[in-house]
């Protein structure tokens, strides 16, 4: 069996041995080469989790014809609800998005 160092683009972090490697034990195990300081488990970078990232914009009441702004995507219309999720027509060159209807990145506009 063999390993190598390197960089997970997945997880942000460095290459870490499988967990078979520690299930073996030490005893079965021979490591050769220089060991990477990083290919330690407490470097993994996990970031931020999925509720951080989307937030709660505390809008629960969202109506087909709203004009909402995006922090990304700018201005635009709702032009349909689905549930938890709003069909919003923006400008070129974004068009039509299907987002989250609670993204901390919306904003209802006064009409």
């Amino acid at each position: 069996m063999t390993d190598s160092q390197g960089f997970n683009y997945m997880t942000n972090s460095p290459k870490m041995a499988s967990q078979f490697v520690d299930e073996i034990g030490s005893d079965h195990v021979e490591h050769v080469g220089k060991p990477s300081p990083f290919k330690t488990k407490q470097f993994i970078h996990l970031g931020p989790t999925v509720d951080e990232m989307i937030g709660d914009n505390d809008i629960h009441d969202w109506k087909k014809g709203d004009f909402v702004e995006h922090d990304v995507f700018g201005k635009g219309v709702i032009v349909k609800v689905n549930g938890n999720t709003l069909d919003i027509a923006f400008s070129m060159p974004y068009g039509l998005k299907t987002l989250m209807a609670q993204h901390k990145a919306l904003r209802r506009l006064s009409s």
